[in-house]
């Protein structure tokens, strides 16, 4: 079963990417400003839509008991977070620094 929402999952955000990349196709091919703005939007939609729903399967699948022990999931121990929260905190750290360098660099410049 953890292998069905795997799936699932996986075909969603394909099938988003894919509505993606259609969309910018679209953006750049179509002939009149009606048309651009058309497709886009339309695929933009459909692709959010299946973010969404991948996202919500995932959510369903980690967090409900019921799913977790369809799927054979288990959630993150106490332990573990100890573990992910550092690297989160360090990266979020580094890309702060790095917006206030940037801000700073451009003030400079300009």
């Amino acid at each position: 079963m953890a292998l069905l929402h795997e799936l699932l999952v996986t075909f969603f955000l394909v099938a988003a990417g894919i509505f993606g990349l259609v969309g910018s196709v679209g953006l750049m091919k179509l002939p009149n400003p009606m048309a651009r703005l058309h497709a886009p939007t339309k695929a933009t939609t459909l692709g959010i839509g299946g973010v969404l729903l991948a996202q919500m399967i995932h959510i369903t699948a980690i967090n409900l008991p019921f799913m977790q022990k369809v799927l054979g999931t288990d959630t993150i121990t106490l332990t573990e977070w100890w573990y992910i929260l550092p690297i989160a905190l360090f990266l979020l750290l580094v890309m702060e620094i790095f917006k206030i360098a940037k801000i700073k660099l451009s003030h400079e410049a300009g």
